[in-house]
Formats: C-alpha cells, structure tokens, sequence
C-alpha cells in the first residue's frame, strides 16, 4: 500500500518553512521532493500530519494555514491517484514524483517565460524609461 508524508523542512524564513513529501509503496520505491508549499513552523504537527490551526480567532495568519492545508490535503490525493493510473513501477521514479508537483501548481515546463520577456513587460507597464 502506498503512502504519502509530510515532513516540515529545518530552514526557516519569515516563520514559514517548506513541507517535504516522502512517498514510498514498496522496499523500492522510496521518493522524496519539495512541495513548495510554506507552512508556519509553529503549527505543524508532525505526528498528525495536519496544520493545528486555531479556531477561535481568524486571522490572516490561519486563513492562510487553512489554504495550505487543503493544498497538502488536494496534493496527496493528487500523488496517490496518480500512483493508482500508474501501470508500471518502473515509472515511479523521482521525476515522476516533481512532474505531479509541478503539474499541481500548474506549472509547464514548455510554457516558462524567459526573464527578459517579463522585465521587457515590467518596463513597458511601469512607463520606466530605458537607460541612456
């Protein structure tokens, strides 16, 4: 039977970390990747594998943590279906793993956009006059 793990990464910024995903259905097939999905350090349960958010009170902070809870809840679905149509174990590999996350995210490798197209559309947006 296949199985899905969060765990929190250890490197911290702003008070978030990133949510490592540890899948692994049989002695060999063990995969691990990031998420990408920031989580407070403070309300995640390890054991639990859920964000302990407060009720009580809402607030910015939990709206957020109730975001990405329901993205991790949405990916491992995700990852487990994908495991499930999957035929062969030979494809389990670690880039079959990212290619789901990225497809998560909605990601296209075909559709990235070089930076200079974006800058070229940042300074035409901003009215920026071009050096001289």
């Amino acid at each position: 039977m296949a199985n899905v793990i969060f765990h929190i990464s250890n490197k911290a910024a702003a008070g978030k970390s990133e949510l490592l995903v540890r899948f692994y259905a049989s002695r060999t097939i063990d995969l691990r990747a990031h998420t990408r999905i920031f989580v407070p350090r403070d309300m995640w349960n390890d054991k639990m594998q859920r964000l302990i958010i407060p009720r009580r009170v809402v607030t910015d902070e939990s709206v957020a943590a109730t975001e990405s809870q329901q993205q991790l809840d949405a990916l491992r679905t995700d990852i487990l279906n994908q495991y499930t149509q999957t035929p062969d174990e030979r494809d389990l590999t670690k880039q079959w793993l990212l290619d789901i996350i990225d497809r998560f995210h909605n990601i296209s490798r075909d559709a990235l956009i070089p930076l200079s197209d974006v800058i070229d559309r940042y300074v035409v947006a901003k009215n920026i006059a071009p050096r001289t």
